[in-house]
């Protein structure tokens, strides 16, 4: 009988001092441990936004490159279509003052025939 009790004695010491150690253990190592994992997975997380944006922002750079290509090819249509409407503007200006001193000329003439 001594010995079935020195044995639950040695087994309940035994018990308790795994027990204190892994609960001892575990509440050192665990919240670092668990800090680290989520400190490790929000960094995976940030990681994977920054690719994302780097991925926008290279995007946006190559449609804002081939906005500001259009934009200056229209430019320089627009330059061009300017040019040839004043080239035709002044060629009517120029055509219209012909007209006008023509006019004067047929005026003067039909005056110089009526007083004859």
């Amino acid at each position: 009988m001594k010995q079935a009790v020195l044995k639950t004695v040695f087994w309940a010491i035994c018990i308790s001092f795994f027990l204190i150690f892994t609960c001892g253990c575990e509440e050192e190592l665990n919240p670092s441990e668990k800090k680290n994992r989520l400190i490790a997975a929000e960094n995976i997380e940030l990681q994977k936004q920054l690719t994302k944006k780097d991925i926008e922002i290279e995007r946006l750079k190559s449609a804002l490159e081939k906005f500001n290509a259009e934009a200056e090819e229209q430019k320089e249509q627009m330059n061009k279509e300017m040019e040839s409407v004043g080239e035709y503007i002044m060629s009517v200006l120029t055509e219209n003052i012909q007209l006008q001193e023509e006019n004067e000329k047929l005026k003067k003439q039909i005056e110089e025939l009526r007083k004859q």
